[in-house]
Order: C-alpha cells, then sequence, then structure tokens
C-alpha cells in the first residue's frame, strides 16, 4: 500500500507518512470528503504536518488538507490523530461579500461558475467540464464560494455531479451528469456480505404548492402557466395509493413563473415516490481481479442482486466509506439511493435556509403617488407622466383619483411689447352734417348766424410783376367822319394845330391824351376852339408795348367782416382704413385669483387608451386593464402617460396611485 504523500501550501512535497495508520477515508456525492489517519506521538514526520497543508491518499485518488488534530495517550501508547477534509474545502476561505447577482436570459451556467472561481484570492482552482447550459438567475450576499459553487446546480431538473482533477496545479472542477450505464456489481455470494434496505414513505408529497421570489400576495406561483391553478398534482395511480399529501416549496431563487413550474414538476417526480436506499456491507475485489465490474465508485450505478431479500435492481452510489485501509483493505461500507436529491430533505433544507434568506436583499411593497394641478380645456388636456420601475416584480394596483374645478386665473393685465400697429376700418360713405362756425368744425343743422371778423396788422407790401413785352393792338373800321366841338374824346383824344394847307409839315407842337380811368396826368392844355374836321380815318389799328414792371402798393391797418348764414355741410366719407403704431410700453400687473368656467364632462386617457367619460369628482379608477402590456400580459416598465381631457375650460386637480411589489437591488449604494 502506498502511503499518504505531504505537500505544502506551494503543493510542494515535504513527506511519505510511511507510519500512517487507521487511514480512512468518506467519499459522499456532491458534498465535500473527508479522511483521516493516525501517526505515532514520536513520529519525526508530525513537524511536517501543519493545519492546511495538503495529504494525498493514493488509495482514494483524493486530495486532503490538514485540519483538527488530537493527541491521545492510550496505554503505553501516545498517538496523534489528523482529520482531513478535502481540497474543495480551500473554497471555504473565500467570501462572496455582500450582495451580487448574476444570471438570467444571456449567462450561463459556465458564465456563473468562471465569475465564481474568479472570486478566489489564491487562485487554487479553474473551470473545467460543464454539461449544463442553464440560464438560471443567482444571488448570493456574504457566503462563502463552496456554498455558492454548491447552489449552482440547485435548481437543475436532472442529476448532477462535482467532480475534479488534482493531479495537475491549479486543480481543475467539472460540473456533470452521472452515467446512466451499471460499471459494477454488488451479488449475494460473491462480494455482498450485508444489506439493508431502508424504504421511507414519510417525505411522500402527491400535491405540491410551488412558490418563488417575493411575499405575500407579490410571491410567485405557478397559476399564470398551470391552468389558473397554484399546486402540481401526481398521477391518479399515486393519489389512489398514497392519498392527497399537500406540501409548500418555496424558494425565493426563481424569479421565472416558467423556469419555477418546471423545477417543481421535477421535484414532485421524486417526491411522488417513497425513497429507497441501501447500507451494503461488501468486499473490495477490485484489488485482487482488477476487473472494472468489481470497483465501486461514488456516483456511479451498479447492479445489487440478492435473491433471497428479493433485491433486484440498479440503483446509484452515494457513499463510500473506508474505514481502514491499511488494517482492513478489503472492507468497503456503500449507500445508495433511488433518490440523489431528495424532495423532503429539500423542502427541509430550503426551510432551514430561510434564516439565511432573511439577510438577501428581498424587497417590499410600495405605494407612489403622482399629485398634479393645472389649468386645461379641449385642446389643451391635463397630461401626467408616472414610472413603473425596472426593478418591480409585480404591480398590484394602479388607479386614477380627480377633482374638476372652475378655471383658475392669477392676474387680469400683463407687459406689453409696444410697437404694435392696429388697423381699424370704417364702412364708408357715411354723410356728416356741420355748421360753418368760423375755424371749428361742427356738426349741425341750421347752426346759421355765426359772425367771424378778421385784422390784417396794416403796412403789408404786396408787390405785382409783370412779365413785360406785352403787346395790345385796336383796330378801327376805317373811312369814318368825324365831327367834334370843344369836347375830349371819351377814349383817346389827340388835339393839334394842323397846317394850313394840306401837305404842310406840322411845326413841333405838343399832344394832350386823355385816357379814361385816369391812368395818367396831364402835361399839356391846349385850348382848340369850336370847330369841325372832316376827315376820313382808314383801317389802322395801334400797337401798345407794357414794358416790364412792378406795381407797389400799401394795405392799411383793417378789418373783414363776414357773416355766414346758417347752413349745413354734406360729406361723404368713401371706405378706407386707420393705420396706428402703438409704442413700446408696459402694463402693470393686476395681481389676484379669477376664476372662470367649470367643464361637465372629462375624458381620461392612459398609454392612448380610452378609460371612460366621467364628470365632477372620481376616486379609484383603475388603470392597469389600460396601461401598455407586453406579449406575457404584464405591464410594461418604465413610462406611461395619462391625459385628462374636459369638454370646457377648466381646472384638474388629479393623483396616479400605485402599489408594488420592487427587488431592493439596482442601482448603487450612496
Amino acid at each position: 500500500m502506498n502511503p499518504p504523500i505531504v505537500y505544502d501550501l506551494n503543493m510542494q512535497l515535504v513527506a511519505y507518512l510511511e507510519n500512517a495508520s487507521k487511514i480512512s477515508y468518506t467519499q459522499e456525492m456532491n458534498a465535500l470528503h473527508t479522511a483521516s489517519f493516525l501517526l505515532p506521538a514520536n513520529d519525526p514526520k508530525n513537524k511536517e504536518c501543519q493545519p492546511f497543508r495538503f495529504v494525498y491518499i493514493p488509495e482514494a485518488d483524493d486530495l486532503f488538507r490538514i485540519l483538527p488534530q488530537e493527541k491521545k495517550r492510550s496505554g503505553g501508547e501516545k498517538t496523534i490523530t489528523y482529520e482531513l477534509e478535502h481540497v474543495m474545502g480551500t473554497l471555504l476561505d473565500d467570501v462572496i461579500f455582500q450582495y451580487h447577482q448574476i444570471g438570467n436570459l444571456g449567462v450561463y451556467t459556465r458564465d456563473v461558475l468562471e465569475w465564481l472561481i474568479s472570486q478566489q484570492t489564491v487562485k487554487r482552482w479553474k473551470l473545467g467540464k460543464v454539461e449544463f447550459n442553464h440560464q438560471f438567475f443567482y444571488k448570493w450576499e456574504n457566503e462563502n464560494i463552496l456554498s455558492s459553487l454548491y447552489s449552482v446546480p440547485k435548481p437543475f431538473l436532472d442529476e448532477y455531479m462535482w467532480t475534479w482533477d488534482t493531479t495537475s496545479y491549479p486543480w481543475t472542477l467539472n460540473l456533470v451528469k452521472p452515467s446512466e450505464i451499471v460499471s459494477a456489481e454488488a451479488r449475494y455470494r460473491k462480494n455482498l456480505i450485508g444489506v439493508t434496505k431502508k424504504e421511507d414513505p414519510t417525505g411522500i408529497i402527491t400535491r405540491l404548492y410551488p412558490l418563488g421570489y417575493g411575499e405575500g400576495v407579490n410571491q410567485l406561483n405557478i397559476k399564470k402557466v398551470n391552468g389558473g391553478k397554484p399546486y402540481l398534482q401526481a398521477e391518479k395511480q399515486y393519489t389512489d395509493k398514497y392519498g392527497i399529501i399537500s406540501d409548500v416549496w418555496a424558494d425565493r431563487r426563481y424569479e421565472n413563473v416558467q423556469s419555477l413550474y418546471d423545477a417543481a414538476k421535477a421535484m414532485l417526480e421524486i417526491a411522488k415516490k417513497p425513497k429507497v436506499s441501501y447500507e451494503l456491507e461488501a468486499a473490495d475485489l477490485y484489488k485482487i481481479t482488477g476487473a472494472s465490474i468489481d470497483k465501486f465508485t461514488e456516483g456511479a450505478l451498479i447492479h445489487i442482486y440478492d435473491d433471497e431479500m428479493g433485491i433486484d435492481e440498479n440503483i446509484r452510489v452515494t457513499k463510500i466509506t473506508k474505514p481502514d485501509i491499511k488494517g482492513e483493505p478489503g472492507n468497503i461500507q456503500l449507500e445508495l439511493a433511488n433518490k440523489t436529491k431528495d424532495a423532503a430533505d429539500t423542502i427541509t433544507d430550503l426551510r432551514e435556509r430561510q434564516r439565511v434568506n432573511d439577510v438577501y436583499a428581498q424587497g417590499a411593497s410600495n405605494i407612489d403617488s403622482r399629485e398634479f394641478a393645472d389649468n386645461a380645456d379641449s385642446d389643451h388636456p391635463a397630461e401626467i407622466t408616472f414610472n413603473l420601475p425596472d426593478e418591480m416584480v409585480h404591480l398590484n394596483k394602479a388607479y386614477l383619483d380627480f377633482k374638476v374645478s372652475a378655471f383658475r386665473g392669477y392676474s387680469r393685465a400683463t407687459k406689453g411689447g409696444g410697437a404694435t400697429t392696429v388697423t381699424s376700418s370704417s364702412g364708408g360713405a357715411t354723410t356728416v352734417t356741420s355748421a360753418a362756425g368760423g375755424e371749428s368744425t361742427q356738426t349741425s343743422s341750421s347752426g346759421g348766424g355765426v359772425y367771424k371778423s378778421t385784422e390784417s396788422g396794416g403796412a403789408s407790401t404786396q408787390t405785382s410783376s409783370s412779365g413785360g413785352g406785352v403787346y395790345k393792338s385796336t383796330e378801327s373800321g376805317g373811312s369814318s367822319t368825324q365831327t367834334s366841338s370843344t369836347k375830349v374824346f371819351s377814349t383817346w383824344v389827340v388835339d393839334s394845330t394842323p397846317p394850313v394847307n394840306p401837305g404842310d409839315s406840322l411845326p413841333n407842337h405838343y399832344h394832350k391824351i386823355t385816357m379814361d380811368g385816369n391812368w395818367f396826368t396831364h402835361s399839356h392844355t391846349v385850348n382848340i376852339p369850336a370847330h369841325s374836321h372832316n376827315f376820313s380815318v382808314p383801317d389802322h389799328s395801334h400797337t401798345v408795348k407794357i414794358p416790364s414792371h412792378t406795381h407797389n402798393f400799401s394795405v392799411p391797418d383793417h378789418s373783414h367782416t363776414v357773416k355766414i348764414p346758417s347752413h349745413t355741410h354734406d360729406v361723404t366719407i368713401p371706405n378706407h382704413t386707420h393705420k396706428v403704431t402703438i409704442p413700446d410700453h408696459i402694463h402693470d400687473i393686476l395681481y389676484g385669483i379669477y376664476e372662470g368656467p367649470t367643464p361637465n364632462n372629462v375624458d381620461v386617457y392612459v398609454d392612448g387608451n380610452h378609460v371612460g367619460k366621467f364628470g365632477g369628482e372620481q376616486n379609484g379608477i383603475d388603470l392597469i386593464p389600460f396601461l401598455d402590456k407586453d406579449d406575457s400580459g404584464n405591464v410594461i416598465r418604465g413610462r406611461h402617460e395619462l391625459k385628462i381631457k374636459p369638454d370646457d375650460l377648466g381646472r384638474i386637480t388629479a393623483s396616479v396611485v400605485t402599489q408594488f411589489f420592487i427587488q431592493s437591488r439596482g442601482g448603487g449604494n450612496y
């Protein structure tokens, strides 16, 4: 027999324990293996057997680490006994501190295990083969890595088995499915020495009520995927044989209803049958025969046959114990069971774990109220938004309260920007009758009898000018005989002293010209005695040229008196507009609360869905049927919008109240 070998913490070989005795080991499926050995107290190799050093036991093909030791004197013999645990125990040395969560959609079993393995302080383990590909959601809070690893396959529907390889460092950890091939045999009269069969119906369950995450009315159940029933029930053959035996299985790791249903179904498949277990005393013939059919290994499926006991069954090895490898090498004890996962034990374990779950972040029911008050009309509805958080597990209530009142204003005048142009128009064709009252205009009929006197300051000079070069011609009909006595011609009179004889030249002389209108005063006076002339004046004309000249005259101080008799004026004003420009200015605000109209009815909408028409004041309007939902019928998490549309101008006072169960995770800790 090969002796145990001691390694230090760096996996450096330090000693062979040739004097070790009472070497034993226990290998239990999906549990921490243990071993022990004894050394004489005076063995120098004791100094190498220090706490937490590693010991390899070749017979078990397993690596352990040293934990307690016990010194003992028996008669004259002194010994030291060393207790060992499997090196999987090194994963007890690190913890998942505080709260952590991982998994669910898109995160598979390998991802979860890799994350847990990465939390080691000293990287002694690496992940090897993983034969499962589930997407469960996990959370841990203040747990060690080993217990966290053990919790990963708990929700699985099929059997699983932890295996490892410690022949290389870092060690390799695997999570695999146990073989369904019978690999060994325990037969009476060959290697089966003793057998004890136990059949325990106390753990039978024929009706199972599964519950998942949450609490109270918010705790997850399977009604939604189980036809409205909160339980699963075994087939008639089991209920007829054992009756209705009910139990509640609550596992808060389940947050998805379908996952909870599937796990509960697998749980009931185990729970509806009584637990059958065997304890075998057998001979380890493998060391003699070397045949695989004689080799018993943990987790293997073996065939038990005892015709006298009526036993003929394939059953799995769950535990192997060798009490003394050196002293009794052929003695081996086996435990076998038809259930590697026992429903009753699992339920009991989960109930016990509730004390641990008390430190887990679960959640609580919450009530959220959103208040709102504003003026609104048919074109401008009152709008309220509210949010349902992503961490919400269940929505219990969502209802609306509102009240309609008169429109409310807070001022009557406001500041103006000025520079505003206002255009006013007249219809035109308007007749206005006015009386003439001097410079004033008065609209009146028969105003009459108004006198206005105007005065001048006098000494005003006005000059008129002529352009000159103006000619005026007068014509005579000719052949006229004019006989005159001593008188002045009415228009032009020319007096002359004619020559004695015709044809004689007229001596130097003057002519007197008298003009009507007193245009010129005279300069010569000629006495013409009474006489007469007979002469003939041929047709002729006279041309007078008036040169450019001016006339100056002075207007003395004077006044004019005008009498305006009674009269009227008719004025027709055509169609026209007036443009008025208002300059920049301000209006002072007149503060106060002023009320306007009150609506009679309102229409309520949520997420665009019409909730109904209501009047006056309403309380407790259920909004859940009208909220937007996903394909599974669950209310969508996130933003929702409520609108209240009145039929007239008015004031809306409203509140939206939601009650929901929310997980206490997500975000940070500030």
